[in-house]
């Protein structure tokens, strides 16, 4: 079964969701995170208020030292044209129906793609990029 969150997803729900992080930024990082923006040296607190939760989290060594990164992924719809068949039987009523069912036509089907990513060193920003 399939579960999607009804929750909107904007700066300002996740300031309402986790208060105290955004009162400990300094009023710079503030002014950025209320526009869904962030900047280096900033802590993951403040991104995941930002731009939300990743979708990837990643983590390893850079120029010898410790780093983490996030990947957060979008998705295009895209429209294909797709083949289809199979063999059916079922039941109506008292008769019974059976046939073989083939047809072609459009389907729109959701790729998925790195929209953007965070690389933190030592808990803060170092560098992030974004899909324009």
């Amino acid at each position: 079964m399939w579960m999607m969150s009804c929750a909107p997803s904007t700066p300002e729900y996740r300031i309402s969701e986790r208060p105290q992080v955004f009162q400990g930024l300094s009023e710079r990082e503030k002014d950025l995170v209320r526009r869904g923006e962030i900047a280096k040296g900033m802590e993951m607190g403040a991104v995941t208020i930002a731009w939300g939760a990743p979708s990837n989290r990643f983590e390893g060594l850079r120029d010898g030292k410790q780093m983490e990164r996030w990947d957060y992924e979008g998705s295009r719809a895209v429209m294909t044209n797709h083949f289809y068949g199979g063999y059916r039987t079922g039941y109506q009523g008292a008769n019974g129906y059976s046939g073989l069912g083939v047809g072609y036509g459009p389907e729109i089907t959701h790729i998925p793609y790195r929209k953007s990513t965070v690389w933190f060193v030592a808990g803060r920003v170092d560098e992030w990029e974004r899909v324009k």
